[in-house]
């Protein structure tokens, strides 16, 4: 399947509210998957995606001029696929990929958390891999950080890990895992790893989805992900089952800089929640993490209730994963996109296809605006705000309260897949 996707860069004028587009590059990939964008402070756009099993990566200059392109993978049957991107400031790109070596073995079979670093002249730096054994499917990695100190974090989880195989159907002996893995980003020796499953409380066949993660100024490390207790029957990818879960929790993790944990905080939906599986989001996962200046933590979490609803949870918890507030908000329609930020107000953006809404520090909502599930903010603390399933993007002055946009562009091509905009208000989408 040949598919294309298009990287485009408008410019926001805010004192004559308009969007010019700058530039704009179309990229044709064979059986490629969700492009991820990255794009460093001096204007410098990095776009990662699957080429036909490979990672492909291209680099384009401030202006839009091509400047290279690098494939990364083995071949063959197997399937290189980026989940997270970022950039350093000498233009170094990292990616952290999942990676099946063999996409036509239908068994459990060793999968892999590959992180690759590539020069800003495109050179490949390093490579690392983490192997999950005996996993019927791969997750892989949702989150990269870079730190200043010069490290690199990922965190993700693995898919259902097999004990044996056919499993026993009396005791199937299934688990998954939480990963967090802690490279030196100048050589990529690993630092560290950590592995957990939280001691068995949570167990087969229900599974962790890690997709969190935050680094404090300290050096120590915050993870969130959701679990599937193990209170009634939960969905088996191996028959398909879509009977409805039983229980929910939000785990939050505190490791120190060492990767040592100290603390683990649950968060628990129920004693009884419906959540379809049949229905968008039906893996309930946080969607984004992020963390303020003074070390607080706001994560969100989403199930799908039904085939025309949604709750989302909104989590405020300090440095020492002590729980402040929660905010809950449910919506007609179904969603699986969510998106948040701090701005530079210190105010809480949360966005989803339903409806964008600001929370202030004490999470009382001060703002509500138009669906969308994909936001940015510029240097001045305007707000913009894409619509992926529109193609639109709607920009919002810092000083209303209107919650209608000042102005709206849609975007080419037919998806919004990321977006991201720099302090002059220019904004970066692949479609």
């Amino acid at each position: 399947i040949l598919t294309l996707f298009t990287i485009v860069l408008f410019v926001a004028d805010v004192v004559h509210p308009q969007a010019e587009k700058l530039w704009q590059h179309q990229l044709g990939c064979y059986e490629c998957g969700m492009p991820f964008l990255a794009v460093t402070d001096s204007g410098y756009t990095y776009i990662a995606h699957m080429w036909s099993g490979d990672l492909a990566i291209h680099k384009f200059d401030p202006a839009g001029r091509f400047l290279w392109e690098q494939l990364y993978g083995s071949g063959g049957n197997s399937a290189t696929r980026p989940l997270a991107i970022t950039v350093d400031e000498a233009g170094a790109v990292y990616i952290s990929c999942a990676f099946d070596p063999d996409c036509d073995l239908l068994e459990p079979h060793v999968h892999e958390f590959v992180t690759v670093k590539f020069t800003s002249d495109g050179a490949l730096a390093w490579q690392q891999s983490y192997a999950v054994p005996n996993t019927f499917q791969e997750m892989g990695v949702r989150d990269n950080v870079l730190t200043g100190d010069g490290y690199l974090y990922a965190y993700g989880s693995t898919g259902p890990i097999y004990a044996t195989w056919p499993p026993d159907p009396d005791n199937p002996q299934v688990d998954s895992r939480m990963v967090l893995l802690k490279y030196d980003a100048i050589t990529g020796n690993l630092e560290w790893s950590q592995e957990s499953n939280f001691g068995g409380y949570y167990t087969s066949p229900c599974m962790d989805f890690g997709s969190g993660l935050v680094v404090g100024q300290n050096g120590d490390v915050y993870t969130a992900g959701i679990v599937i207790k193990d209170e009634g029957e939960c969905f088996d990818p191996q028959e398909n089952d879509t009977t409805y879960w039983t229980q929910l929790a939000m785990l939050l993790t505190h490791h120190g800089s060492d990767g040592s944990l100290l603390k683990v905080e649950e968060y628990t939906q129920g004693p009884s929640v419906p959540c379809n599986p049949e229905y968008y989001g039906f893996f309930p996962r946080v969607r984004n993490m992020v963390g303020d200046d003074q070390g607080n933590l706001y994560a969100v979490a989403a199930c799908s209730t039904s085939a025309a609803g949604n709750v989302h949870h909104l989590f405020k918890y300090n440095s020492s994963l002590s729980l402040q507030w929660v905010t809950e908000m449910e919506s007609d329609i179904t969603t699986n996109q969510t998106d948040l930020l701090v701005d530079r107000a210190g105010d809480i953006v949360f966005a989803s296809q339903w409806g964008a809404f600001k929370f202030n520090e004490a999470g009382a909502q001060i703002w509500s605006g138009q669906g969308g599930s994909i936001v940015g903010c510029d240097g001045e603390n305007n707000l913009y705000v894409g619509r992926p399933y529109s193609n639109a993007i709607d920009y919002y002055d810092h000083s209303e309260v209107d919650p209608y946009p000042e102005w709206s562009v849609e975007s080419p091509g037919r998806h919004i897949w990321n977006m991201y905009v720099d302090d002059l208000g220019q904004i970066y989408t692949t479609n």
